[in-house]
């Protein structure tokens, strides 16, 4: 038998804070922004989700969610990465829900704002790591780690906000 050892040898960004914000604001606007959304169990969320640009030009969202993001990462001089808000989107998830893997490769950073308690881990394999959800918990990490739930199989919800921050590109 061959074995193969894997090795992540690009230099990886991980993040977990704490922001304060109106969660239950946020979790009303997706249960708002869900009812008929075309995204709904289509993605790779196996669950409800917002259209993708649902929050980009919310002024709560900005102020309260992007712009201290946008804060933490400025202050970290050894980041030199160029990026730009991308899309922006609620996600609810109930009993049975998931997400399957996936990235965002086209992006720089992903990132994911927590608005409740709950024990259904964000996995993130290629750094042997798992996030509980916790309220006011933000995660910032690079856009090329794959990442996943399990199925929920308690009788909650999980409610977040998931954005990239996409490299800049001028011409």
């Amino acid at each position: 038998m061959i074995k193969i050892k894997k090795e992540l040898i690009q230099k990886t960004l991980f993040i977990e804070t704490h922001l304060e914000a109106d969660y239950q604001y946020f979790i009303d606007n997706i249960n708002i922004g869900i009812k008929d959304s075309p995204q709904n169990f289509t993605t790779n969320v196996i669950g409800f989700m917002t259209p993708w640009n649902y929050f980009k030009e919310n002024k709560k969202f900005l102020e309260q969610i992007a712009i201290p993001t946008f804060n933490l990462l400025d202050d970290d001089e050894e980041l030199t990465t160029r990026w730009q808000l991308g899309n922006c989107w609620g996600i609810k998830q109930c009993k049975s829900n998931y997400t399957r893997i996936h990235n965002h490769i086209q992006s720089a950073y992903s990132c994911v704002f927590y608005l409740n308690d709950n024990d259904n881990n964000l996995i993130i394999p290629q750094l042997d790591r798992e996030v509980t959800p916790k309220k006011g918990k933000l995660i910032i990490f690079n856009g090329f780690l794959n990442h996943r739930t399990r199925r929920m199989i308690e009788d909650t919800e999980r409610c977040s906000i998931a954005f990239n921050l996409d490299y800049f590109v001028s011409f």
